[in-house]
């Protein structure tokens, strides 16, 4: 397929943009990084990937037809055979388009011809931090900016995060907004180091066990995810004594219980030490053993500063008569998102939402925090 093919599909299914002029002609790397460059400084104005899309489709590179063909496929009137295209383009130059990321990534999600996230985890004897290495040295990984980092051992080989975390710092990809670390059951170890070596992350997902943290001051981070984090009391109060001055999402994912260290941590947690905090995301699948989510909750110091709060929970009764009796302290509240589908009282459901204008009742299937970003 050419580039005429892809210019005529693109302006079939989607509005055309205007282009901004591509530098004036200079040598053939120095105009692509002049490009890369323009792109890097608006990532979300798709003119400037089809300025570059025409550069590299004049030289016969793949990539150009593979940006042309997803920006027509953000259209919502996209073809199928726009997708089959897609697909067939990546299969036939894998090696171009894909490189390392074919072998090592258990998931990729692009945005105009560039992965945008990447899951990777150890899949054979290669170290993680070298996959690490070969991926983000491959032109797709040029504009990352969400990896998640899954399990970093292969049979009796298990070095844990730091070489990984070093494989990063190396790379300093200046695109790399969000990361994620860990996994369900995965010791996670101290990493601190995260937070001093990438100062510029927006986004930090944790999950795992035995999660150690010494003294941290990320100044830049926005939003911090803790799923499934199996940890002591003593990580809590690390984590609430330190300071998060621009963090304004906090975000408690667990597949069982609730876990007493989010009660102390939400007991804990101060708002002069995290003046911006807005939203308050908190996931059960279910709870056990007596924990009470919604008593933490109403409790928190920080309630009053919220604008959001998400308790996406098995809720009872009582915790719906505990919502209704907090009516005044949640009365500031923007949206209070509530599980849909719980075995509670009609008749209490119907004085909370009189109660607390603000209540909804979600399936959560959209505007999750934390969540990687869509296919």
């Amino acid at each position: 397929m050419g580039s005429s093919s892809v210019t005529r599909w693109a302006s079939e299914v989607a509005t055309p943009l205007p282009r901004r002029l591509a530098p004036e002609p200079v040598a053939g790397a120095q105009a692509e990084e002049a490009l890369l460059a323009t792109i890097a400084e608006s990532p979300g104005d798709p003119s400037a990937y089809l300025v570059y899309a025409d550069w590299l489709m004049a030289r016969g590179d793949p990539r150009g037809q593979l940006i042309g063909l997803q920006h027509a496929l953000a259209d919502a009137k996209a073809s199928e055979a726009l997708r089959e295209e897609e697909s067939r383009l990546l299969a036939e130059h894998e090696a171009t388009l894909l490189g390392p990321l074919a072998e090592h990534a258990t998931d990729v999600r692009f945005r105009l011809g560039f992965a945008r996230y990447v899951r990777l985890q150890r899949r054979g004897p290669l170290p993680l931090d070298e996959v690490v290495r070969q991926v983000l040295a491959h032109p797709t990984a040029r504009l990352l900016e969400d990896l998640a980092i899954g399990v970093t051992s292969h049979g009796d080989d298990h070095p844990g995060y730091g070489p990984t975390l070093l494989a990063l710092a190396e790379s300093s990809s200046p695109s790399l907004a969000c990361l994620r670390l860990g996994d369900s059951h995965t010791p996670l170890g101290d990493v601190s180091n995260v937070f001093r070596i990438f100062p510029r992350l927006r986004t930090v997902a944790l999950s795992g066990t035995g999660l150690r943290l010494s003294a941290i001051s990320p100044d830049g981070l926005r939003e911090l995810v803790l799923s499934n984090v199996d940890t002591s009391g003593a990580v809590a109060r690390a984590i609430a004594a330190a300071s998060f001055p621009s963090l304004e999402t906090l975000v408690f994912r667990r597949t069982f219980s609730f876990g007493p260290y989010v009660d102390e941590l939400l007991d804990a947690l101060e708002p002069p030490l995290v003046p911006k905090l807005s939203w308050l995301f908190v996931r059960a699948s279910h709870l056990r053993y007596g924990e009470r989510a919604v008593s933490a909750v109403l409790r928190a110091p920080v309630l009053g500063q919220l604008e959001r709060l998400d308790l996406d929970l098995p809720l009872c009764d009582d915790d719906l008569l505990e919502l209704i009796a907090a009516a005044e302290a949640l009365s500031h509240l923007r949206q209070l998102r509530l599980r849909a589908g719980n075995d509670v009282s009609p008749e209490l459901q119907a004085e909370l939402d009189r109660r607390v204008p603000s209540a909804a009742w979600s399936t959560f299937v959209a505007s999750v925090p934390g969540e990687p970003p869509s296919p």
